[in-house]
């Protein structure tokens, strides 16, 4: 039976993120693994896809109708009906993790985060109760969390302060690129070169 795998972002216009997840999903199908990207928001998709790489999204006027505060108990709800109906093995959050972590809650699936940004950004700066409801939510549900792809060595110190879940330090996924292809000889251009032949005579 192949190996079910789930990847969570907000979208996937051009970053950084939806780079790593757009390469990621097409390394993965190529190896014969089944892949679902689920959107958070439907906005136009900027990386190439491997068609076999199913894109599951929001309609996009849903967002527009319930508005922004209206949207992230759909949003949460959108998220838990697709993980249900597809049963990934496991499943990577990568951006708005805190939602991809309570709609994951009670699914039997694993779950690997990858946070994208610093480790010590702080999510609402000028809030301090809001961001205290933020990292009091995270503390919640730590246990959630089987598994931390981290950047860096820094960051994935920092994170073990936090998480007690095994924690892999993986740079940015990268496209495989041939450096040295080889080289085809190719005429680009033929020109006539005489020495009776004057500067403004045309040569080709």
């Amino acid at each position: 039976m192949r190996k079910k795998i789930t990847i969570i972002l907000p979208k996937l216009t051009a970053g950084g993120t939806e780079r790593t997840a757009a390469e990621l999903a097409n390394y993965l199908v190529s190896h014969d693994i089944d892949v679902s990207i689920l959107l958070m928001f439907n906005y136009p998709h900027f990386f190439n896809l491997d068609k076999r790489v199913k894109i599951i999204e929001p309609l996009p006027a849903v967002r527009d109708k319930l508005g922004r505060v209206l949207y992230l108990p759909y949003l949460i709800l959108f998220l838990r009906k697709n993980l249900k109906n597809i049963k990934p093995d496991s499943i990577l959050c990568l951006g708005y993790i805190l939602f991809s972590l309570i709609a994951s809650f009670g699914i039997k699936s694993r779950v690997i985060i990858s946070n994208r940004t610093s480790p010590y950004r702080v999510r609402f700066p000028k809030t301090k109760v809001l961001n205290g409801i933020y990292k009091f939510s995270y503390w919640l549900l730590n246990s959630r969390v089987d598994g931390i792809i981290a950047q860096t060595q820094t960051a994935a110190e920092v994170y073990s302060r936090s998480f007690k879940c095994s924690i892999r330090v993986i740079p940015n996924f990268l496209k495989e690129m041939e450096y040295f292809p080889k080289l085809k000889k190719k005429i680009l251009s033929l020109q006539l070169v005489e020495p009776y032949l004057k500067k403004d005579k045309s040569i080709l």
